[in-house]
């Protein structure tokens, strides 16, 4: 699979979204009852996995289904730092620590592609998304004690996306 057309490509993105809004937003993370700091490391874990499996195996069914997970992933990772945010600072610093999270995951994004590229040409796809995966699983590990060391246990993930003519709570 990772020497497929374009539009190949076209079908693992459309699985990741999938994976994103279907599978983690309707059926995985609905189920799921464990706090934001777990959450964001079980995520980041998995994730790496998917990205491993991507260039390790390459099936085309084992392809989208690790993309199908990435998605889901990447849709947990965000919900658990949003509660993250949420739980660890002040209601009125809250704007900027969202700024700035959000600045720091795009600036990851570009770096990472800035860097992908390059590194796919020289070495090929499936090296670097094993590159990719290696990379994101020991971030999870080197992260894990200061994201576990907070000294009360994190509620679960809240999954409330209020509608659009729905007040906000005060």
């Amino acid at each position: 699979m990772l020497h497929a057309s374009a539009s190949s490509y076209g079908w693992l993105t459309t699985a990741q979204a999938v994976g994103s809004v279907i599978v983690a937003s309707q059926l995985f993370l609905p189920m799921l009852r464990v706090g934001h700091t777990r959450l964001l490391f079980l995520a980041t874990l998995v994730l790496a996995a998917s990205r491993l499996v991507l260039g390790a195996v390459p099936l085309v069914t084992v392809v989208v289904a690790a993309c199908i997970v990435a998605g889901a992933c990447v849709t947990a990772q965000n919900l658990a730092l949003r509660d993250l945010v949420k739980a660890s600072v002040p209601k009125q610093g809250r704007g900027r620590a969202f700024a700035a999270v959000g600045s720091l995951l795009t600036s990851a994004n570009i770096g990472g592609t800035a860097a992908g590229g390059p590194l796919a040409t020289l070495l090929g796809a499936a090296p670097t998304l094993l590159l990719s995966g290696a990379g994101t699983g020991l971030v999870a590990l080197a992260a894990a004690p200061r994201l576990f060391a907070r000294s009360r246990p994190s509620a679960p993930v809240s999954l409330h996306l209020p509608h659009p003519t729905e007040a906000p709570k005060r």
